[in-house]
């Protein structure tokens, strides 16, 4: 599939193994000079909310970011769903996981899905949309992050590149140069896969 705007074009690719294994392949493609900086380059994936059990070998326990992960130990680590979102003041960007080699997640009854790739990625698994947080900065509903409901859903955000946070002067500034995305051609992949006695639903 692929999709065009214009300015830039995205396509992906899956292929489906007769064990369930589901490989993404992604594309990106800026269509014109002088584009803007990227946020993100990946895809977003919403599961049914019973897969609340995490566990990732890459950095944490806490969240950290490209330019903001050099207190995080590489590790394996163990979770929920639910404790991945903070209630910042503001809703924002939470959760995320930088150097990430695999995740899984599971509903407890040995269903479990994981997803993996042959480079490292960034991710986050959060119990709300990213819709539901706040990234217009003209918006008047400023809401508390603890004010966000959860939702009956695990929305997995599988990042090539995230931008770094940036904020070296108090806040505000943009992220260092090193830790911008500048709008070129991105290819990436990733793995799902259902493991265990009770495979994934």
């Amino acid at each position: 599939m692929c999709w065009e705007t214009g300015s830039r074009e995205f396509g992906i690719t899956y292929i489906i193994d007769e064990e369930g294994s589901v490989t993404v392949e992604g594309s990106f493609t800026p269509r014109k000079d002088k584009l803007p900086i990227l946020p993100r380059v990946g895809m977003n994936i919403v599961f049914n909310g019973d897969y609340d059990r995490l566990e990732w070998f890459g950095r944490g326990p806490h969240e950290n970011y490209w330019d903001r992960k050099d207190g995080a130990a590489m590790g394996l680590y163990r979770s929920t769903v639910a404790k991945q979102y903070h209630d910042y003041s503001r809703p924002q960007e939470t959760g995320n996981k930088t150097d990430t080699r695999w995740l899984t997640l599971g509903d407890g009854e040995g269903h479990r899905v994981r997803i993996w790739s042959n480079d490292a990625f960034q991710f986050s698994a959060l119990p709300v949309l990213q819709s539901d947080l706040d990234h217009d900065r003209t918006h008047e509903n400023h809401k508390h992050g603890g004010l966000v409901p959860f939702r009956n859903i695990v929305s997995v955000n599988i990042d090539h590149m995230q931008m770094g946070v940036g904020g070296d002067n108090s806040w505000g500034a943009l992220p260092l140069p090193q830790y911008r995305i500048p709008a070129k051609q991105y290819r990436w992949s990733f793995v799902m896969e259902p493991i265990g006695e009770g495979k994934a639903r």
